[in-house]
């Protein structure tokens, strides 16, 4: 969503918001504290001027449930609480769109009291942290200098060869996930050669999570013999949408590490069979940074 020169991501309770200052681009990352308990009625009144009418018998229905009594304790000594008006209780099916009118919320009252200002990186961070004290919300925030240092839904933002810009799956969830199953390894008969498939099948999942020197190694080096089998329909889009080749200078500059640390861990990793497990400094660093 666009407000001036502004821009906000936003889905459930995870938010970005990216203001262009006199000294460069200033990013924020807004998180809610405790956001179930902070969804009042007016939040509940506020989604209900969303919702289409041919869908308002059914929302009705699900706001119900959140102002059925709270129970406390079980047996003859339980205590029951009868709500003022609908509280967000977790396994809700709205909180998802609630949180979204939460965070929409918040920021148009930012963009309402900084847009079309001309302000520093330091005087727009000192506004929003003032604003934000007030927002009806208690929220946490982090602040970066550029997009690639802030994350959204596991994702960040890099420039290409073109020019442009593309989303890239933070680089620390291609690292935990690499030879991660929660279950037992696809097929029968030998470990080796079902875990090969494993990865196979995982690396092909990359496609879309960025064109850059460590995915595109992980699916040459899973290449070949038995693969998932798609239709022809969900090959075209596994094909498409894959974007353009990442500058490398954009993807790093997330981690604070150089080129050759990074083409120096692809490497590394490169050279991993069945069985081995791979650690370094650069590893650790992008590790801690995608918490």
């Amino acid at each position: 969503m666009m407000g001036g020169e502004n821009l906000f991501l936003y889905h459930s309770d995870d938010g970005l918001f990216c203001m262009w200052c006199l000294d460069g681009m200033l990013a924020v990352e807004i998180d809610i504290s405790s956001c179930d308990s902070s969804c009042s009625v007016y939040v509940f009144n506020k989604l209900r001027e969303f919702i289409p009418k041919e869908l308002l018998e059914d929302y009705d229905v699900l706001v119900e449930q959140c102002e059925m009594n709270a129970i406390l304790g079980w047996g003859p000594d339980k205590l029951k609480f009868k709500p003022d008006g609908p509280f967000l209780f977790s396994g809700s099916l709205l909180t998802t769109c609630l949180n979204n009118v939460a965070l929409l919320c918040i920021f148009l009252f930012i963009n309402d009291n900084v847009d079309y200002q001309v302000l520093s990186r330091n005087e727009a961070r000192n506004t929003i942290e003032k604003l934000l004290k007030i927002c009806g919300w208690k929220v946490t925030c982090d602040y970066y200098d550029n997009l690639a240092e802030s994350s959204f839904l596991k994702t960040f933002c890099v420039q290409n060869e073109l020019g442009g810009y593309d989303a890239c799956l933070c680089l620390g969830v291609t690292l935990r996930a690499m030879g991660q199953t929660k279950k037992d390894l696809p097929g029968r008969g030998c470990v080796i050669q079902r875990a090969e498939k494993f990865m196979r099948d995982w690396a092909l999942g990359l496609r879309h999570a960025g064109r850059h020197p460590l995915n595109e190694m992980l699916e040459q080096k899973w290449s070949g013999g038995d693969q998932a089998i798609f239709t022809s329909r969900a090959m075209e889009n596994l094909h498409n949408g894959t974007g353009n080749s990442i500058l490398l200078e954009s993807l790093v500059q997330r981690y604070g590490i150089t080129n050759s640390q990074f083409l120096s861990m692809v490497h590394g990793i490169s050279q991993m069979e069945v069985g081995s497990t791979y650690a370094d400094d650069m590893t650790r660093i992008i590790l801690r940074k995608d918490y």
